[in-house]
């Protein structure tokens, strides 16, 4: 990445910043007995921590390490002393306040923007970045991780009670999914068209949907709809893309939470791309996996939640089932469509999104 792009993401970060230590002292003081002090100590902590994480997998892309945390928190009291330096030089250069803080403004984050640069994420190994790599299909197809006996045991429940169940961890999960179902239910045309559904899962998507005159899915996990109210509101089912016949056409071919899982992601799009019409659209909503937000969601929110449930590690079932990144997915779509655009949530930037939305055409 450029400099000055990188320049560009370390100025948003340290904004972004500055509302996490707001954020938390409002917080903290609202909800506790904590003084002032015991509040901008907890926030400096926890919106330094944010800002370095922040920093190293986006402004700068390279791999967080506990030596790279310790220099920034370094190059940070550094910038600290600089600003105290340029306030002690404005008083006895007599310089008007607004100069003196120009001056701070203008070379303080220059300096720490140099020094992280170099010093702090200069020696650290770059973080993989598959949107440029141009090989990603090289990478495909995967061997999903096998689970342990322990997890395969819970498998089928666990999946089914994900998908249908209750449970505060998945009813917080599911609300915040809705988002994906909305933009994916956005691209339906005002008439009536076609819609083949990848991965239709428990067919919780399809009252989203409306106008359409016939609607298909693929699903191999039969259990997941085999009781679900709408399922008379399918047209055909199928186990796979290859099932579908070949001269069956769709305005649309959608997917919710799908492509994370697939081994061999490249092989599906291009299979879902035969099926679109002329001027048809391809559209996903997707866990945005390998992001920053999204880690912190299912390791310090599902994750406890099926931590109480079974005793198991989640991240363990997390490795088996999503074998694809937004990344990955987002490149390997590029390949396939020639217009792509992209949206996240809740915010637009791939580290602070738990979700990705995509959508294409063109194949």
């Amino acid at each position: 990445m450029k400099p000055h792009h990188q320049f560009l993401r370390f100025g948003l970060v340290g904004v972004l910043n500055t509302g996490v230590h707001l954020g938390v002292v409002m917080l903290v003081l609202a909800n506790t007995s904590w003084h002032q002090m015991g509040a901008n100590a907890l926030a400096y902590i926890v919106a330094s921590s944010f800002s370095y994480l922040l920093n190293a997998r986006w402004s700068f892309r390279v791999k967080h390490h506990w030596r790279g945390f310790l220099r920034f928190q370094g190059v940070t009291i550094l910038g600290f002393l600089a600003s105290m330096f340029l306030g002690y030089l404005g008083d006895l250069m007599a310089w008007h306040y607004l100069f003196t803080v120009f001056l701070v403004a203008l070379t303080v984050p220059a300096l720490s923007f140099s020094l992280h640069r170099t010093y702090t994420f200069g020696h650290a190994a770059p973080d993989p970045d598959p949107d440029h790599q141009p090989d990603c299909f090289g990478r495909f197809p995967k061997t999903r991780p096998p689970l342990p006996p322990a997890y395969r045991a819970i498998y089928e429940r666990e999946y089914i009670a994900n998908r249908t169940e209750g449970g505060a961890a998945n009813r917080i999960a599911r609300f915040l999914e809705a988002w994906m179902h909305r933009q994916v239910a956005a691209t339906a045309p005002r008439g009536p068209h076609t819609i083949l559904e990848l991965g239709a899962g428990s067919l919780n998507h399809l009252p989203w949907e409306h106008h359409y005159q016939r609607y298909d899915v693929v699903e191999p996990f039969k259990a997941l709809y085999e009781s679900s109210p709408h399922r008379a509101l399918v047209h055909s089912f199928y186990a796979s893309l290859a099932d579908v016949p070949a001269d069956q056409h769709y305005d649309r071919v959608i997917s919710t939470a799908v492509l994370e899982h697939l081994l061999d992601l490249p092989a599906e799009l291009a299979r879902a791309a035969l099926h679109l019409k002329e001027g048809g659209v391809f559209c996903a909503g997707i866990p945005s996996e390998g992001a920053w937000l999204w880690s912190l969601a299912w390791k310090y929110g599902t994750g406890p939640a099926f931590k109480r449930r079974t005793g198991l590690d989640y991240a363990v079932l997390m490795r088996h089932e999503h074998v694809n990144t937004a990344q990955e997915i987002e490149a390997c779509i590029r390949h396939c469509f020639t217009d792509v655009t992209i949206k996240r949530f809740p915010l637009p930037f791939r580290p602070l999104s738990l979700y990705t939305f995509v959508e294409a055409r063109g194949c």
